[in-house]
């Protein structure tokens, strides 16, 4: 388990897109010597910081567009853009603009990025772009739907990588986010997996909701222009911002988009003329009514919010309206009262709070409702060697982790990648490096190496006649491991019955009933039952019952040995002694089970002999030597 995934909020989740029906590739740079009056304005340059301009030939403030044809489009023999009305309204207040844009139909900002290898000469364009000159500005608009349907899959990871690309070749330029507009001409669009038809309405919540989530995250300034142009519906209902298609900005449409960038750079509106505006086709009031358009704003007290369940908070705004209303855009994660703005935290996760005015100005505030770190388990089970990554369930971010015995379990302390070193247990803790209280835990045992090279032999001499011997298994130490269960069995593959512990590599089994064949296996062990070795392989071991001896004198004064068959000996060995309780030394030795008698011809007149026979099995090359018999005298001087 590798990276903590931040859901945004539920109405962002799809992968399906629906793509521009224009095809426009352009690269425009609109290098004209311009005529500067003498009206003062304010300017702002790539840092924001308003001041006055200087007039004359003095070095250009360069921006650059990167979009579709939201940007820049063709239709019939008119080319409608947001770099034309832009730099006129520039060159109308005196200001050195130069504006190049990088427009391809229906394109969105993965291929710009190069993660769409069918558009990476997009990518290559923009990078040598990029490359050629120094920018001021550099504006992406992304694909129109794309950040409702594809927002965690596509633009997002889009975005981040272009605006590190940029921040890399160009550090001095300010990147700028082009929020595009709503529109409704029968395009379906998927939410949630859904596919739907949206309302212009609709769509320019979702289009807002998504801008202000880039906005928070990626710490660039969103240009709302999408929010004024859906205004215009309700203000000014005569100025018709889209073409026929219902989709596509007709030319008040690219001017209102203009108009907008226009204050982001100069800091004030534009104070537009007909008579100066290519492909002009609305009036000087209605110029003026757009243009103004973007000197309304709304701001939240709060961009973004985080609180526990059950706690609340007020927003409000500036300037403050009493005609607001606030909206959340998931009220099982955070309610708000629609006109105090006073916010409930529901459950845990990410929505968004929206104030609107009943033109459509709006502010929005993301309200995070944080879910304490916890782990699906409270312990988990790792072998030496591996990498894990456990993450926790949580909407925090900003961890630092430890390992409580490092020996068994190494932990990255950015990552939460875990290196397993030995057998033992080690509890893995992560903290919030903002809020050392805000912390979780895992333990992680790591079981130890199950015991390897069982051997069993039979041990000692079991007593005369006895019903049990005595079976010693062996083992290979697992390291580490301060003690052993053992385990037996009848049968191989059957139940295996715990019947002793041990702290050293070996065990004798003094229960073991004559005749019997026992099966062995062992495990590791210590105070951690999770640490405990799986089973070793099984090993074998038998102790047979002791022969019943008989004996008799031969007519040649031999002495004749006779005993019970055990059907499941492999052979037989006699020993012999002249004395009672000591000296015994092995005779003869029978390889064959079926043998039952022996003539020892080896023996001395009137002398006294005693006698022990033991049955013997092998298994697995080992021999397993069973209960030895009772002893028998015997005289040979008959």
């Amino acid at each position: 388990m590798k990276k903590i995934v931040c859901i945004l909020f539920a109405l962002l989740l799809s992968i399906t897109g629906s793509m521009d029906a224009y095809a426009a590739n352009i690269i425009n740079t609109r290098n004209s010597t311009k005529a500067y009056g003498q009206q003062k304005a304010q300017t702002t340059p790539g840092n924001g910081t308003p001041v006055t301009p200087d007039y004359g030939e003095k070095t250009p403030l360069r921006v650059l567009i990167v979009g579709n044809s939201f940007s820049r489009y063709k239709t019939g023999n008119i080319t409608y853009s947001v770099e034309e009305p832009l730099e006129e309204l520039a060159e109308l207040a005196g200001h050195n603009l130069e504006v190049t844009t990088l427009a391809h139909g229906s394109s969105r900002m993965t291929y710009y990025a190069g993660m769409h290898a069918a558009h990476i000469t997009y990518y290559r364009e923009l990078m040598q772009l990029l490359s050629s000159q120094t920018w001021d500005y550099i504006i992406l608009q992304e694909h129109s739907t794309s950040p409702i349907e594809r927002f965690d899959n596509a633009t997002y990871p889009a975005l981040e990588r272009l605006i590190q690309i940029i921040t890399d070749l160009q550090p001095t330029a300010k990147p700028l986010l082009y929020m595009t507009h709503a529109f409704n001409n029968g395009t379906k669009i998927e939410v949630n997996g859904v596919s739907k038809v949206l309302t212009i309405p609709q769509m320019e919540l979702y289009l807002a909701a998504a801008y202000k989530t880039l906005e928070n995250r990626l710490g660039v300034d969103v240009v709302p222009a999408g929010m004024h142009m859906n205004r215009v519906s309700s203000l000014y209902p005569n100025i018709k911002t889209l073409s026929k298609d219902s989709k596509h900005p007709d030319y008040a449409g690219y001017f209102l988009v203009a108009c907008c960038f226009y204050r982001k750079l100069y800091g004030t509106a534009p104070v537009p003329k007909k008579a100066s505006l290519t492909n002009c086709n609305i009036t000087d009031q209605e110029l003026k009514y757009l243009a103004s358009l973007t000197g309304d704003t709304l701001t939240m007290n709060k961009q973004e919010l985080r609180l526990n369940v059950n706690k609340t908070a007020t927003l409000s705004t500036t300037p403050k309206r009493y005609d607001l209303t606030y909206k959340s855009l998931d009220t099982s994660v955070a309610a708000v009262d629609a006109k105090t703005g006073v916010v409930t935290a529901k459950k845990g996760g990410y929505t968004l709070i929206v104030a609107e005015t009943p033109d459509g100005l709006q502010a929005l505030c993301g309200v995070t409702v944080n879910i304490p770190p916890s782990f699906p388990l409270s312990y988990y089970l790792a072998g030496k060697g591996d990498t894990i990554q456990i993450l926790p369930q949580t909407n925090y971010t900003n961890w630092k982790w430890s390992s409580s015995k490092k020996s068994v379990a190494a932990v990255d302390s950015s990552t939460g990648v875990v290196t397993i070193k030995a057998s033992g247990r080690a509890i893995i803790t992560v903290t919030n490096k903002d809020n050392a209280s805000i912390k979780a835990s895992y333990t992680l045992y790591v079981p130890f190496d199950a015991p390897g090279e069982l051997n069993a032999a039979s041990y000692g001499n079991p007593k005369e006649g006895a019903a049990m011997g005595n079976i010693k298994i062996t083992w290979k130490a697992s390291e580490g491991a301060p003690g052993y269960n053992i385990y037996r069995s009848t049968k191989k593959n059957g139940t295996y019955e715990k019947i002793a512990t041990s702290d050293k590599t070996s065990y004798v089994d003094k229960t073991a009933a004559v005749n019997k064949t026992y099966y062995y296996k062992v495990e590791a062990k210590n105070s951690y039952a999770p640490c405990t070795s799986p089973l070793s392989k099984s090993v074998r071991g038998i102790i047979l019952k002791a022969p019943a001896v008989k004996t008799s004198v031969t007519k040649r004064n031999y002495i004749r040995l006779s005993w019970n068959k055990n059907s499941k000996a492999n052979g037989y060995v006699i020993y012999r002694s002249t004395k009672k309780n000591s000296g015994y030394k092995e005779l003869v030795r029978f390889s064959s089970g079926s043998r039952i008698s022996y003539i020892d011809k080896t023996v001395k007149r009137n002398k006294v002999y005693y006698y022990r026979i033991k049955a013997y099995k092998t298994l697995s090359s080992t021999t397993f030597y069973g209960v030895r018999s009772k002893k028998v005298k015997v005289k040979a001087n008959r």
